[in-house]
């Protein structure tokens, strides 16, 4: 299934013939397959940014609240509410007087999502730290068509061209807490398929798979095969030299990127796996360096 065929079935189910309380289908069915609760009901995140960019970035899935929780006495309301729905819709500026519209307006506004959310100075359009931590991520990659003018100066600037000048990749595009799938991953599948249709479907600079999870999926052979890819070839790397401190001290955590090489409809594609990406206490000076040593391993 292609990403336009995924996106159009999710917001039809959603869109319900105009009222936007419909149940998303396929992320019901994933229930079964994630151990924590997915939002059924609320809006889908797909991608975000340039279809067409050169580098494309994959994650799991969108790391908020499916559901509402009470936290420090406060409640915090999850995708599956109605007013965050609502809140959505206005911040992405989706059309919903019809259901072509609603779809339409929907891509244009995840395609325009850096502009849309970080286009004022105010606190409430602060950059995301997930996306700063991307730019800071990909700060030292030449080519990268990310930072057209050198990396900014200022968090926001780096977070809105990170966002709008690569394409980021959901592997689930509904949200949920945390992400731990089953032993039973075969339900990931159809969506890893839906990536490589949409990654492959052009000639990309970069790709990076950003969780240890892709390792697992991409060794299962019997799964690839069914979807029409198979791993060629996987080569783990680990740094040498420590990476410093902002103090100048080692630091304690233990890196490592995967290269890969993945056949998919009879072509051959390079890309890289970066698991140490979300480790715990990772950001800035260390994150950089992370990222310039993933970026040397990939054009070797």
């Amino acid at each position: 299934m292609t990403l336009d065929d995924r996106i159009e079935r999710d917001l039809k189910d959603l869109y319900n013939n105009g009222s936007i309380n419909g149940e998303i289908s396929s992320a019901r069915t994933l229930q079964g397959v994630i151990n924590d609760k997915l939002s059924t009901k609320g809006m889908p995140t797909h991608y975000t940014g340039n279809r067409n960019a050169s580098t494309v970035f994959v994650t799991l899935n969108p790391g908020s609240y499916a559901y509402d929780k009470n936290k420090k006495g406060k409640t915090i309301y999850g995708s599956d509410n109605p007013i965050a729905l609502e809140n959505e819709i206005k911040k992405l500026q989706i059309d919903t007087s019809s259901e072509s519209k609603f779809i339409e307006s929907y891509k244009d506004g995840k395609t325009n999502f850096g502009e849309l959310t970080l286009g004022g100075n105010s606190a409430k359009n602060a950059p995301d730290r997930f996306d700063v931590k991307q730019a800071v991520f990909f700060k030292e990659w030449n080519g990268s068509g990310i930072f057209p003018k050198g990396f900014p100066v200022d968090n926001s600037t780096a977070a809105k061209e990170v966002l709008m000048n690569k394409l980021q990749l959901e592997l689930i595009p509904y949200c949920s807490g945390k992400f731990e799938s089953k032993k039973d991953k075969m339900g990931l599948y159809p969506f890893l398929e839906t990536l490589f249709e949409e990654i492959f479907r052009k000639k990309r600079t970069y790709i990076v798979f950003s969780s240890a999870i892709f390792e697992k999926l991409f060794d299962n052979s019997v799964e690839m095969n069914k979807i029409g890819a198979s791993l060629l070839g996987k080569n783990t790397i680990i740094p040498l030299k420590p990476f410093k401190k902002q103090d100048g001290s080692d630091s304690t955590y233990s890196f490592r990127c995967v290269k890969i090489k993945i056949r998919f409809r009879n072509n051959e594609y390079k890309a890289m796996i970066a698991p140490s990406f979300f480790c715990q206490g990772v950001a800035g000076d260390l994150l950089c360096q992370y990222g310039e040593f993933c970026y040397k391993e990939y054009i070797k």
